[in-house]
């Protein structure tokens, strides 16, 4: 039997005519799609439900089990167990003490005004002297989660009550930015004063609604946060988009928030299906990006996401608008190996998908990421096929809306011709839009530093440095010009000095601003580096999108001449009109040493034989 995903807009409790919104229906699961999903959800479950701390009940960050955890897994964990008791994947009584242990267990945490920094110890339950920051992103997710978890179950709603109401969220709330601080560090016992939650469509949303539902910060600060945009395939998605970790970014506060009608809600769907359609162009078996750990065990987050590496739980979480093709890309992840049984101590079990595939080299990552990854595709499988259960959780809480009440966007009812356009986009097989031939120079001069001052390139772009913080002084970045070092092409380069040597976290760099240039006609960037950081890393911005890529090996005392693809920096881009800024990036965790110079020359555009 179909799962018809009702719009009982009921959801949104402020809604003056839910009555209305009655007739409407939500994308539907076909019943092959249904069943297969509730397989994938159920085994899912297990995995998150098999990777847990004995002695203190917390959930391990990954199957690798290391020993400390974050307050995102805490929440999601906790939602999940109340989500899997309601779907009759465990006895209520077990799911009941799953999340009285891990609530438990993060009271015994150190907080400050209220709050725990991010990363404790799953055994001894301290905190990580690695990474001493309060983070109001991990808060506001682990806040999502245990309010779905109180509310399914009502036997731990006075223990998740103490916990909320002792978060006092005010004094992050910077009103000289009019937005939140991102976070406070412990270890210097202070506020971050150059991080703020900054984009709309990014993974901090949940933080800034229930800053302004707990009346912590004013709805003004809504219209703060940043929405620009980017373009694939005609659909217009907010950034950061891929460059800022793909899809997850978009879609995990869907998962709780009702945002079929938001402009959040309407980017994240489209660009779930601007995905499919990536795929669909490049030929690809699959899609699905979003941070992830790739087959490498390398972290693929902010700036790291690679075209051959995809995620599962993006597909489970796109499910939520497109379930027929979540289903599909699934199948396909599953045919690559993504969803083998997993072994240990002799025993086999059933946990779902692995953190990622390469599409490329076929190679599967060995692990799973049970309350980040494993969870959210859970939970938004929940949603898939059980009536909108997490958001229907989450949206009966007082708070919560009280938030609804006080931010007009999630006051809009329902759009019958927008929740029929999901619907053919789900059932009918992909097809490209129409486009001409993308044309432009094979050539494109962004700067050989001979011109008359270094603050202007010859697209007659300005260039400019710049750190994390303007005001932290710690961190310094300067350029100029200075007479190429030898050996190697006289004439002049641009010198970049920089120091990210800091107790704060510290990067900076340089932009160079492109003034819209047409890099249609090219297919590689180009520059000549030399320098001490040994690597930093490169970003470029266009209408069509943004990606970044990494420049490894820089030598301090060899010239070196980088090529890199366009097709390297990811982004989804398949027209590269309008180039906005190319970023030269210079980060504490990757440069070594952390003080020193590097020397940038002849930066260009350039089309070089066997374009793909």
């Amino acid at each position: 039997m179909s799962v018809h995903l009702l719009a009982v807009y009921a959801l949104c409790w402020m809604s003056p005519a839910p009555s209305a919104a009655g007739t409407l229906q939500w994308p539907e699961a076909l019943p092959a799609d249904e069943t297969y999903l509730r397989e994938v959800a159920a085994e899912t479950w297990a995995c998150i439900a098999y990777f847990v701390e004995p002695k203190t009940g917390l959930p391990y960050d990954s199957s690798e089990r290391a020993d400390h955890t974050s307050v995102t897994n805490i929440g999601y964990y906790a939602a999940c167990c109340a989500v899997a008791a309601r779907m009759n994947l465990v006895p209520r009584d077990e799911a009941v003490a799953r999340v009285r242990r891990v609530v438990d267990a993060y009271g015994r945490f150190q907080h400050r005004h209220g709050f725990s920094q991010s990363w404790n110890n799953v055994h001894t339950l301290e905190p990580s002297p690695d990474d001493t920051i309060i983070s109001l992103l991990d808060s506001g997710n682990m806040v999502a989660g245990l309010v779905v978890a109180r509310q399914l179950l009502p036997e731990v709603r006075d223990a998740v009550d103490s916990v909320l109401a002792a978060m006092d969220w005010k004094p992050f709330y910077d009103a000289s930015d009019g937005r939140l601080f991102g976070g406070c560090d412990l270890a210097r016992d202070r506020i971050d004063p150059g991080w703020h939650i900054g984009d709309y469509a990014g993974d901090g949303r949940m933080a800034a609604f229930w800053a302004i539902a707990v009346g912590a910060a004013p709805p003004e600060s809504w219209d703060k946060l940043n929405r620009e945009t980017e373009t694939h395939y005609g659909l217009t998605i907010f950034k950061p988009a891929w460059l800022g970790g793909g899809l997850f970014m978009q879609t995990q506060d869907a998962i709780f928030l009702d945002e079929w009608n938001t402009p959040a809600g309407k980017s994240a769907a489209d660009f779930a299906y601007a995905q499919m359609l990536y795929a669909h162009d490049r030929k690809l078996p699959a899609w699905g990006w979003s941070a992830c750990c790739g087959p490498d065990g390398q972290y693929l987050g902010w700036g790291a996401l690679k075209v051959a590496v995809v995620t599962p739980h993006a597909a489970g979480m796109a499910a939520q608008w497109y379930p027929h093709q979540a289903a599909e890309c699934l199948r396909k992840l599953e045919a690559l190996g993504a969803r083998a049984p997993f072994s240990e101590g002799g025993e086999v079990h059933r946990l779902g998908f692995r953190d990622s595939v390469d599409l490329t080299s076929k190679e599967v990552c060995p692990r799973y990421l049970p309350p980040l990854d494993q969870a959210m595709m859970f939970l938004a499988l929940a949603n898939v096929l059980e009536n909108r259960l997490v958001q229907r959780a989450f949206l009966e809480n007082p708070t919560v809306r009280q938030g609804c009440a006080r931010i007009a966007e999630y006051q809009r009812q329902p759009d019958p011709a927008w929740l029929a356009e999901l619907r053919r986009r789900d059932r009918e097989p992909l097809r490209l839009p129409p486009r001409s031939r993308p044309v432009g120079p094979s050539r494109v001069l962004i700067d050989d530093f001979e011109g008359a001052t270094p603050s202007r390139n010859r697209l007659d772009g300005v260039n400019e440095a710049w750190t994390r913080d303007a005001k932290d002084d710690t961190v310094s970045v300067r350029m100029s010009f200075a007479d190429a070092p030898g050996p190697g092409p006289a004439g002049r380069c641009l010198r970049v000095d920089y120091d990210v040597d800091s107790p704060n976290p510290a990067y900076g760099g340089v932009t160079l601003n492109l003034n819209r240039a047409n890099g249609n006609g090219c297919n590689t960037l180009s520059m000549r580096v030399r320098g001490t950081p040994g690597q930093f890393k490169v970003e470029l911005h266009c209408g069509g999108g943004s990606g970044a890529a990494r420049v490894l090996g820089v030598k301090p005392d060899e010239w070196q001449t980088i090529q890199i693809p366009l097709s390297d920096f990811g982004g989804m881009i398949t027209d590269w009109d309008e180039m906005d800024r190319l970023v030269l990036v210079v980060e504490d965790r990757l440069a070594e040493p952390k003080c020193g110079t590097l020397w940038i020359d002849d930066v260009e555009l350039i089309a070089r034989p066997n374009r793909e």
